[in-house]
């Protein structure tokens, strides 16, 4: 995919569009049980950097110190992952439950993905449930 070339405050809902558009195609695919994860980065010409995640395919900052030469790692995702705090709570408001890093009846070891429609249907349709996070750094120089 080519540069996008949009305003950085619609960089979000661009990004959130596109992820969409990858679970609206996996449906249309019909891919069964299967189910992936993903990560997209926005970078503006103003220097703002956006990321939407699901699952588990990381996004990182490198920013090197010009004098010292030391580099520092920025995480801009964090994994979806069943023992997070927030993603707990969200399953068992769902009548889900997490043992041993996996959500049950699933025993999957994500909270999220694109795919995986088989989670999606009533009565278990709160696992996997697309919902990507967003990161801002500002200013950055590019």
């Amino acid at each position: 995919m080519g540069p996008l070339d949009i305003d950085p405050k619609a960089a979000p809902s661009e990004l959130k569009a596109i992820l969409a558009a990858c679970e609206a195609k996996a449906s249309e695919q019909n891919v069964g049980i299967s189910g992936s994860t993903a990560t997209l980065t926005h970078i503006s010409t103003t220097g703002m950097i956006t990321a939407a995640s699901v699952g588990d395919a990381p996004a990182l900052f490198l920013a090197k110190d010009k004098i010292t030469a030391d580099v520092t790692m920025v995480p801009l995702t964090r994994d979806h992952e069943p023992n997070h705090f927030f993603e707990q709570s969200r399953i068992y408001n769902n009548k889900g439950e997490v043992s041993s890093g996996r959500v049950y009846p699933s025993k999957l070891n994500l909270t999220r993905a694109i795919g995986d429609f088989w989670l999606k249907q009533p009565p278990v349709k709160w696992s996997s449930v697309m919902n990507p996070m967003w990161f801002s750094l500002m200013p950055v120089c590019i």
